[in-house]
């Protein structure tokens, strides 16, 4: 996923609701097709009784460092839940734009 600016105002909590509001506006939202929903039946697992949502929705992996304008400095999203942001990064972006050491 590229870089993009955003100016998001979302509502308090609005990751817990259930309703993805958050993952919808970052565009790391989806849901898992019929196929792979049957496959992890199949194995018995049950994605639906593991989300806020009660559904097959889920967020891919996602980090994001947003500055006090609501700037995103430092982004990472993956549709490969295996991959994860770099912590060294996430920190550096922290710390570039809190002025720490």
């Amino acid at each position: 996923m590229s870089l993009k600016l955003f100016r998001l105002r979302l509502p308090p909590a609005a990751h817990r609701s259930g309703a993805f509001e958050a993952a919808k506006a970052f565009k790391v939202h989806f849901v898992v097709d019929a196929g792979t929903k049957a496959q992890h039946e199949k194995f018995g697992l049950k994605v639906a009784e593991s989300t806020v949502s009660g559904t097959w929705e889920l967020p891919a992996a996602a980090t994001f460092v947003i500055d006090n304008s609501g700037v995103i400095r430092c982004v990472f999203a993956d549709w490969d839940y295996k991959k994860r942001a770099d912590p060294d990064a996430v920190i550096a972006a922290v710390k570039a734009i809190t002025g720490s050491q």
